[in-house]
């Protein structure tokens, strides 16, 4: 098993990419914290999860207010006494024009994808540099490589995750902890259907695809991979004129 007595917090786990996280997790070994602000999806990930043998702890917060996330860490420490992985993974979307978004919309998205995963990598760090060991994994997107039109405030989001890993990575080279993103292309989640209906869904990758590649970097395994920016196109990055996400 690649995950074997560790334990991840996995925000955004739901549905999409971070609910498969969540299950892919279990199934190599790791007690798993799920992470979202619904609810009822998280006890749907958890019992799922659970189905493996292992621990899980459902935990409802906004990744974007600091108090919420520093009482995910605070209460995964109290549970398992340690936290060995974190992927980042909550965020949101906007579909408009640079024009038409308005500046609550710009720092909605601003707050949840990229506020949310300094605070989290920030809570992370303080529990993994005293433990010497760690794994930080925030989900980016092709979208953080090329802008397109119409996700001026996701793209910005993504292409600062991206830049954060980085910075991250070289502040804790002495502490044995990997800080890497990986980068989805068209996966069939609802945050992408929300968004583009019109999709032909037969060239999206599957988030469960994506999952097996964040279990990879998550482990061992991967230990030499250290600020890497993952990608993992699907179908559509070889048809012309498709969008990016």
């Amino acid at each position: 098993m690649l995950l074997k007595n560790r334990v991840a917090i996995i925000t955004g786990a739901g549905r999409g990419i971070g609910r498969e996280t969540a299950m892919d997790f279990a199934r190599e070994g790791a007690d798993v914290v799920v992470v979202s602000r619904n609810l009822k999806e998280l006890k749907d990930t958890a019992t799922e999860a659970a189905r493996f043998g292992y621990k899980t702890l459902v935990i409802t917060a906004d990744v974007s207010i600091e108090e919420d996330v520093k009482r995910i860490f605070e209460k995964t420490m109290e549970v398992f006494k340690r936290i060995d992985i974190v992927v980042n993974n909550a965020g949101i979307h906007l579909r408009k024009s640079v024009e038409d978004t308005t500046v609550e919309e710009w720092d909605t998205v601003m707050a949840i994808n990229l506020r949310g995963t300094f605070l989290c990598s920030r809570e992370a760090v303080k529990i993994m540099k005293k433990q010497n060991y760690g794994k930080i994994i925030n989900i980016s997107s092709e979208s953080g490589t090329k802008g397109s039109a119409f996700q001026s405030a996701y793209c910005t989001t993504k292409f600062g995750q991206i830049g954060f890993t980085e910075v991250l990575q070289d502040e804790l080279k002495d502490y044995n902890i990997n800080v890497n993103s990986v980068l989805p292309s068209g996966t069939d989640t609802k945050l992408l259907l929300d968004s583009y209906p019109e999709v032909n869904r037969s060239v999206l990758l599957k988030p469960e695809q994506i999952a097996k590649v964040i279990t990879f970097v998550a482990s061992d395994v991967a230990s030499g991979v250290k600020g890497a920016a993952c990608a993992v196109w699907g179908g559509q990055n070889f048809i012309g004129n498709q969008f990016n996400i």
